[in-house]
This record gives C-alpha cells, sequence and structure tokens, in this order.
C-alpha cells in the first residue's frame, strides 16, 4: 500500500486464504493487481447507478476484489443475473472471474472469510471505507440507509 497526499494505491494478488470452491468454469491464478483510490473521498454530486456496472467497486483489507451484485454475461441462462440467487458463491460470497480473477459479490463476515463484523473491512474505489456489519462501535447497525445506500457518517482515511 502506498499513499500521496490525494490517492491510495493497494497492491494485491488477490489470493483467498480459504480453501478455493470452484463455483464457475475459471480457474483461480495468482493476480498483480494495483487498485487506486482518493485518499478523501467526496459525495458525488448526483447518485451513481451500479445496476449492470462489472468490475471492481473496492478491495477488501485482506486484499480481495470487491464486484457489484450482478453477474456478467455468461452463464448466458442467468446473464446479469444475482449470483447469489443462482448459487455461483463460494462460502465466502466469492469466485473466480474470466480472467482466473477472484472477486467478492457478498462480503461474509465468518472468521474463515478473513473479514471482522467491526471496523472497516474494505474501500469503495470512491475512497469511501466499507464497514463490517457492526460498523465501528462494536452493535449492529440497524439505521436505515438513505436513497443513495448512504447513513451520512463522518468519514476519516485510516490505513489498513
Amino acid at each position: 500500500m502506498a499513499c500521496t497526499a490525494t490517492e491510495v494505491e493497494v497492491t494485491s494478488n488477490n489470493m483467498i486464504s480459504y480453501p478455493f470452491v470452484s463455483k464457475t468454469p475459471h480457474q483461480l491464478l495468482p493476480q498483480n493487481l494495483t487498485v487506486k483510490f482518493p485518499r478523501i473521498p467526496a459525495l458525488a454530486s448526483s447518485p451513481t447507478k451500479i445496476v449492470n456496472r462489472l468490475g471492481t467497486l473496492g478491495i477488501t483489507t485482506s486484499g480481495l476484489l470487491v464486484y457489484g451484485a450482478t453477474e456478467g454475461p455468461v452463464p448466458t441462462e442467468s446473464a446479469y443475473g444475482d449470483p447469489y440467487y443462482n448459487k455461483m458463491l463460494d462460502n465466502c460470497g466469492g469466485h473466480a472471474g474470466p480472467q482466473s480473477e477472484y472477486h467478492l459479490h457478498v462480503l461474509i463476515t465468518i472468521a474463515i472469510c478473513n473479514l471482522k463484523k467491526t471496523g472497516i473491512i474494505g474501500y469503495a474505489i470512491d475512497g469511501f471505507p466499507i464497514y463490517g456489519p457492526t460498523g465501528c462501535h462494536h452493535r449492529r447497525l440497524n439505521q436505515t440507509l438513505s436513497v443513495c445506500n448512504y447513513r451520512g457518517m463522518k468519514i476519516r482515511f485510516t490505513a489498513f
């Protein structure tokens, strides 16, 4: 990880630390990834739709890519569908993609997945932190999200 005054750069081999369970026809291979995001995030002037947005939306503190909720164009019978509903995800919420890259569609905070329940578990590509289900206060977050899926928390950058 490297930081400048304006940007954070994370490099990762994107390899999981738990047993790989193949859920797609793709193999899993080490990657040479670099993910960059703003060091100081800023709210967009209008909501950004991620419906059918493919590719990286963030990275976990354990160095795994986070993708959106929709799957790509294959398999054709469930193209752009929900990979969770279509049972295409392993026990940690991910699978290998067409470039042999592992990525998560769901963030599951059980011990084997190496994501903690409290605090920051990743960063979105816009620089905002991704929190575990108990946020940073060690209690379950039940607050209703805004129409933009935002809680209005004060954001501070911390290194992971």
